[in-house]
């Protein structure tokens, strides 16, 4: 069938072994803070429904309406297994209001906010309302969400919020990576 195109045979070969994941996938904490009255509820939770497949589910609610003057600060820090050099991955503070009208036309991001439409009740648009339980379920982590080229690594994902330049909240999770699965 490829007898002709072993490029082709080859590409096909490394393409799957890119996409196989032969490591393992741990999450060991998800945190969430509130810092001021301004969050009147954040709840938060991880479940492990199987190797390598991970749930992560957060609730927030607010003391007033959030509007112009919400923000986000998200980061992501590795660190691979065989070195002490922490890496900063993503660091991004963006408005969020701004955000949820841009983020459906941003290709690199709308595979993502796609699925985070389908799991919360955040809105499309500004205001965020007050005393409106905010919810995103079973948000999925898996192999697949990890680049397989990355290194085995402990990871933090970090998300603070902010009204008027004022800490407010936050979400962290944990995790790492490991060698090839039993």
């Amino acid at each position: 069938m490829f007898g002709n195109h072993p490029k082709t045979v080859l590409i096909l070969f490394f393409i799957q072994v890119m996409k196989s994941s032969n490591f393992l996938l741990e999450i060991n904490n998800f945190t969430c803070h509130k810092y001021t009255p301004r969050i009147t509820y954040v709840e938060c939770e991880y479940f492990k429904f199987a190797t390598n497949h991970y749930g992560l589910s957060g609730r927030i609610k607010f003391d007033s309406n959030l509007d112009r003057s919400f923000k986000t600060h998200v980061t992501v820090n590795v660190m691979p297994k065989n070195s002490r050099q922490n890496m900063h991955i993503v660091d991004l503070t963006f408005n969020v209001c701004v955000f949820l009208k841009q983020m459906l036309s941003n290709q690199f991001l709308r595979q993502y906010a796609l699925e985070f439409k389908r799991i919360s009740n955040i809105p499309s648009s500004c205001p965020f309302k007050k005393d409106v339980v905010y919810e995103a379920k079973n948000f999925t982590l898996t192999t697949e969400s990890i680049p397989s080229y990355l290194p085995y690594m402990n990871f933090e994902f970090k998300m603070e919020f902010y009204d008027k330049n004022h800490i407010i909240g936050m979400f962290q999770v944990y995790g790492g990576t490991d060698g090839e699965k039993k």
